[in-house]
């Protein structure tokens, strides 16, 4: 990965990459930190608003069942779970019903029961 990394692009072709990950000190322990320009720590999600925030520029869904969804969120979450989340609730048609939601939200347990 490292190799991959410090490769430098085709000529006249630029290159971004983006590295996630809730375990920062393991990208320090392989030495990747270094290859990135810029290091930025996301805090968890906190409250619905926040969850909301988030999820209005990534979802097609009407605003009271995006209100509902995201009341339904207890538990603090990282940005990255919130997208996989919504990507296992969108349907074939690219749409996100909230009951699909809701049972995704149960199954990640990060909805109390």
């Amino acid at each position: 990965l490292l190799v991959l990394l410090k490769k430098a692009p085709p000529k006249n072709k630029r290159l971004f990459i983006v590295g996630t990950t809730s375990i920062a000190h393991l990208l320090e322990d392989l030495q990747l930190v270094s290859t990135f320009h810029l290091s930025i720590n996301v805090a968890k999600l906190q409250n619905k608003d926040e969850c909301r925030a988030v999820l209005q520029e990534v979802v097609q869904m009407p605003l009271a069942d995006l209100d509902a969804v995201c009341a339904e969120i207890t538990k603090p979450l990282a940005v990255k779970q919130l997208l996989m989340l919504a990507e296992m609730a969108r349907s074939e048609d690219d749409t996100i019903a909230a009951t699909r939601f809701m049972e995704c939200l149960h199954t990640m347990d990060l909805k109390d029961a």
